[in-house]
């Protein structure tokens, strides 16, 4: 069976980011590097997520990142 493609949005909510997400096929894992250089790994960021959006707390309160969702 093949899933749609993953397409994100996102929003601020004072400090916190919220990600909301179409297609792909759970369960879902949050990602995050401090750059885009190739070298930098993707980290996992908290555990499963079942649905289609997570909520990152004080996402504008710390450093630089980027997220992505991985499905499975």
């Amino acid at each position: 069976m093949s899933s749609q493609p993953i397409q994100l949005t996102s929003a601020r909510s004072g400090t916190d980011l919220v990600i909301n997400w179409t297609g792909g096929q759970g369960p879902f894992t949050l990602q995050r590097r401090a750059d885009l250089n190739a070298s930098t790994a993707w980290q996992d960021v908290g555990g499963a997520i079942s649905g289609n959006t997570v909520t990152v707390n004080n996402a504008f309160t710390g450093l630089q990142g980027y997220y992505r969702i991985k499905g499975q």
